[in-house]
Formats: C-alpha cells, sequence, structure tokens
C-alpha cells in the first residue's frame, strides 16, 4: 500500500492515524464547502479551508470538494466541473 485514504471529519485523529499505518493519510471528505441542509455538506469557505490547513499541519493531505445547490442538481462533488465557493484559492495559497 501506498498511503492510507480515510473518509473523516475528525481531522485530529491524523497523527494517530499516521503512527498507526506508518503510511501517508489522506483525509477524504473532510467536510464540503456548500449550502446543502446537511452539516457535512454546508461549510463556509473559512471552515473549509481551516479544516485543509489543520489536516496538512498535522501531517496529513486533504482532498477539496463543494457541495452548492444548483438548479440542475449537479453537484460538483460528484460530477466535477466549475468551483463557486471560494475555499479553494485559500487552500491552494
Amino acid at each position: 500500500m501506498t498511503h492510507c485514504s480515510i473518509q473523516s471529519g475528525d481531522i485530529n485523529r491524523v497523527p494517530y492515524w499516521k503512527k498507526k499505518y506508518g503510511l501517508p493519510i489522506l483525509i477524504d471528505e473532510c467536510g464540503y464547502e456548500g449550502d446543502l441542509e446537511f452539516e457535512w455538506g454546508n461549510l463556509l469557505a473559512f471552515d473549509m479551508a481551516d479544516r485543509f490547513w489543520c489536516t496538512v499541519t498535522r501531517g496529513g493531505c486533504g482532498t477539496h470538494g463543494e457541495t452548492f445547490h444548483r438548479e440542475d442538481e449537479v453537484l460538483w462533488w460528484s460530477k466535477g466541473g466549475r468551483l463557486y465557493g471560494e475555499s479553494e484559492p485559500q487552500i491552494r495559497f
């Protein structure tokens, strides 16, 4: 194996997982910037960027996604396309 891909919003456990598995940790689905009614899909840009950078400072890597409601019901996290949020430039910095 080359890495562990863990779906979790509990980014504080990154150091534990690194030690336990001895592999790079990729946090998938730590949350999404968006406006869905679900807690995991309605983060503000600041909160998404904060989760991403907290993951990095704990020694992990994060994945980015968005879940903004659109009339055509196409969510970026499932279909890709244009990003509408503000966290991506903050994360890229």
